[in-house]
């Protein structure tokens, strides 16, 4: 008996491996729902307008790719003592509102593919207060998924710059 191939235009074409000892047809059938079923699990949403929600992901220090009209949080918060950072304005975009002790800040990244937001920020600790579990705690949240967390020690000033590009 010929083995029949099932048609399903919404999933792509996956290779199957057949296993020794197994037969072509139901259990190649069953091995082919299996796939899918892992590739659905693997396939990203899509929101209602049917738009991919790709997860912002960290390619580098500093450095995310994030999706169109994505909207990014940032929360900075300090071990100990007084909370001192300086933030700058966002190139090409705007905070709304802009991150403060105790306040998260967002910002929505540009609308089209290959633009970049950035932004400095500027840490400083307490002269004389630079003790061992003195830290700033910085993460990163995208409204269509994924974070990043990422750690400012003391001692001294130290600034970095983070890039979001739209992909």
């Amino acid at each position: 008996m010929r083995n029949k191939r099932r048609s399903d235009a919404n999933w792509p074409e996956l290779p199957i491996t057949i296993l020794a000892g197994f037969r072509l047809g139901e259990e190649a059938d069953v091995l082919a729902d299996e796939a899918r079923k892992q590739h659905s699990k693997a396939v990203l949403e899509a929101d209602s307008s049917g738009e991919v929600k790709k997860p912002m992901q960290r390619i580098g220090p500093g450095r995310y790719q994030v999706s169109l009209d994505e909207t990014i949080t940032i929360d900075i918060k300090k071990s100990v003592g007084q909370w001192l950072v300086s933030v700058s304005n966002l190139d090409n975009a705007t905070w709304s509102p802009e991150p403060d002790d105790g306040i998260d800040g967002s910002f929505q990244v540009p609308g089209t593919v290959g633009e970049t937001a950035s932004f400095t920020a500027l840490y400083n600790f307490t002269p004389g207060g630079d003790s061992a579990g003195d830290f700033y705690t910085v993460t990163f949240t995208g409204s269509k998924g994924g974070s990043s967390t990422t750690f400012v020690d003391a001692p001294a000033l130290q600034d970095r710059t983070y890039s979001f590009e739209v992909q």
